[in-house]
């Protein structure tokens, strides 16, 4: 009987074991999700219309459809600064672009010129390529998500999209390989996808430790610091990113270490920022020692790169933890990952001038105005445009994809109404 009693546990702590899925299912599933999304994002439909009309100026490849387009396309390059009139601008286009979506949906963008021929010139190396400049796209959508505080609300889809067709290629050098890594798990940590995100994070942090010395020189040059310096950036980026996923995992304590791992890293160089404040102020808090997070805190409050309403957030959970008396008072929401993860990232973009400060670093300052403007004018496209298509999606149009005619007729309906309005 003891025997039959020692199969029986064996079998059940086997099955049990089996229906454990591992970090690695748990992403491929997480993967297959974000396909799926990409696939049915209505965000991506005049998003994708408004790449490829971005590309085809001046292209000879161009169809008829798509050449009828530019008109109007070109006049939201400056629209007028009278409301109504700069309303009507957008609105005409988005009329156009769903009129032509068929048109739209029948061409690949990447048959078309690279942006940066259209607007910077010859490409800036051999390896530059297609999925090169996706996934330059999706760093600067990233980086003006962060910048924006007008309370709009953040189109990760985009920068999946972006993503999906950048792909590391055998041709590229360490660093838009390491960039590839980088860019993905910050991604999808943000968009909460933390098993796709450790793997991507992981896979980074393993690429920091092959960089080589002309990778490293190159690097030197961007950072301005010495090429053991820029290692430690490096993996400082590494373990922060890292341990902002990991509290999403809820694995906390493998988060301190890595914050802490980035923090030694960081301090080795010198290096203070709204980063190493926060991230010292995370590992007093974990440890007890609540006045010392406190101080963290309120130095990190004095930032020049954070907003008023920010700074005076930060400011009182700092009070809160100087006046507990050792007991650390109620939760700091300052310590979740979500909104450490959106304050340090924005606070860090403001530190860097934003995107295009940032551009005309790594590209040099006349490349990166011309490499700016293609992308702030995309940007500036589909905030306009998703003002439209949310309306238009309440009335109807739920899917311009061409699933449903009459959805799409109701939502092209509804953008012409509002044209009418405009004229009165």
């Amino acid at each position: 009987m003891g025997r039959w009693l020692q199969v029986m546990v064996l079998a059940a702590v086997a099955a049990t074991a089996g229906c454990r899925r591992s970090d690695a299912h748990l992403a491929a599933a997480e993967r297959a999700k974000i396909r799926e999304r990409i696939e049915k994002s209505y965000a991506l439909v005049p998003y994708r219309g408004f790449k490829i009309l971005l590309r085809a100026r001046g292209s000879e490849k161009a169809p008829k459809e798509i050449l009828d387009l530019l008109a109007a396309f070109e006049k939201t390059r400056e629209p007028p600064v009278d409301l109504k009139q700069s309303a009507e601008v957008y609105l005409r286009l988005a009329i156009g672009v769903h009129e032509a979506r068929s048109a739209i949906n029948a061409h690949d963008e990447d048959t078309f010129p690279l942006l940066w021929q259209g607007y910077v010139g010859a490409p800036p190396a051999p390896w530059y390529d297609n999925p090169i400049e996706h996934l330059l796209t999706a760093f600067a959508l990233q980086v003006i998500e962060q910048a924006d505080r007008s309370g709009r609300a953040p189109l990760p889809d985009l920068a999946f999209y972006e993503l999906s067709r950048a792909e590391a290629q055998p041709g590229w050098p360490w660093a838009p390989r390491a960039a590839s890594r980088l860019e993905r798990g910050l991604l999808f940590c943000g968009a909460e996808y933390h098993y796709a995100a450790e793997e991507e994070l992981d896979e980074f942090l393993v690429e920091a430790s092959r960089i080589q010395p002309a990778d490293l020189a190159e690097l030197s040059a961007i950072t301005s610091r010495t090429g053991p310096q820029s290692v430690e950036i490096l993996n400082a980026i590494g373990h922060f990113a890292r341990a902002w996923n990991r509290m999403g995992l809820g694995r906390d304590k493998a988060a301190e270490e890595d914050i802490e791992a980035a923090l030694t890293a960081l301090d080795r160089i010198g290096i203070d920022n709204e980063a190493t404040q926060w991230g010292w102020a995370f590992i007093h808090y974990r440890r007890g020692r609540y006045p010392e997070a406190g101080q963290a805190l309120a130095k990190l409050a004095r930032s020049p790169h954070l907003d008023e309403a920010t700074r005076k957030e930060i400011q009182s959970s700092a009070d809160q933890l100087l006046s507990s008396g050792g007991s650390g008072g109620k939760h700091i929401a300052l310590f979740s990952r979500a909104r450490a993860g959106a304050l340090i990232g924005r606070a860090l973009v403001a530190r860097a001038g934003g995107l295009e400060h940032i551009l005309a670093t790594l590209l040099g300052p006349e490349r990166g105005k011309k490499a700016y403007q293609p992308i702030a004018w995309l940007d500036r496209l589909q905030a306009n445009a998703a003002t439209v298509d949310a309306a238009a999606l309440k009335e109807g149009a739920r899917d311009v994809a061409d699933r449903s005619k009459e959805a799409g007729k109701k939502g092209l309906d509804f953008l012409k109404s509002k044209v009418d309005e405009l004229k009165k």
